[in-house]
């Protein structure tokens, strides 16, 4: 699916984010550059595990009956209370 394509290609950034931040480490940057680039990290996983949840809910109202479908959405927002 391309969804799962564009969430992929979200995770594999933030690999190269997360890798570039050790290597900050490696070579002594200010802590401030790390923190910052580590809040970056943290705001694209959240931005990311939004959009995982998204895309299940619109899965779930597409092809589930609708009292399933509630329950399923209600679980989905339960976790996305879980990721703030």
């Amino acid at each position: 699916m391309d969804r799962d394509k564009a969430l992929r290609d979200r995770l594999r950034r933030l690999e190269g984010q997360i890798g570039g931040t050790v290597r900050m480490l490696d070579d002594a940057r200010p802590c401030e550059d790390i923190l910052t680039q580590l809040m970056a990290a943290r705001s694209a996983i959240d931005r990311a595990a939004g959009e995982l949840v998204n895309n299940h809910i619109d899965d779930c109202l597409a092809r589930l009956p609708a009292e399933d479908a509630r329950a399923t959405v209600s679980r989905a927002i339960k976790m996305l209370g879980k990721i703030s």
